[in-house]
C-alpha cells in the first residue's frame, strides 16, 4: 500500500484473508475507515495496525477471529467504532 498513502477508506470484504500481519497498513496514515469484514481472518498480530493514528472505524465482523494480540489495537488512538460481530 506504499503508493496509496492518501487513501482514507478501504474496504477489503470477501477476499478470504486469513491473517493480518505486522505493519500491513502502516503506510496508510490518513486512513479513517478500514473494512476487513467477511474474510477468514483468524489472527491479528501485534502491530498489525501500526501508525494508523487517524483510523476511526475498524470492521472485523464475519471473520473467524480466535486471536487478537493484546498490543494489536494499541496504536489506534482515534478509534471510535470497532465491529467484531459474528466471529468464532
Amino acid at each position: 500500500f506504499s503508493n496509496f498513502e492518501n487513501l482514507t477508506n478501504i474496504r477489503i470484504n470477501g477476499f478470504n484473508l486469513g491473517i493480518i500481519q505486522r505493519s500491513t497498513f502502516s503506510s496508510l496514515q490518513n486512513l479513517k475507515l478500514l473494512d476487513l469484514s467477511q474474510n477468514r481472518i483468524e489472527r491479528i498480530e501485534m502491530s498489525s495496525f501500526f501508525q494508523l493514528n487517524a483510523l476511526e472505524s475498524l470492521d472485523l465482523s464475519k471473520n473467524s477471529l480466535t486471536e487478537i494480540d493484546e498490543l494489536a489495537l494499541n496504536e489506534l488512538s482515534s478509534l471510535k467504532r470497532l465491529n467484531l460481530n459474528r466471529n468464532r
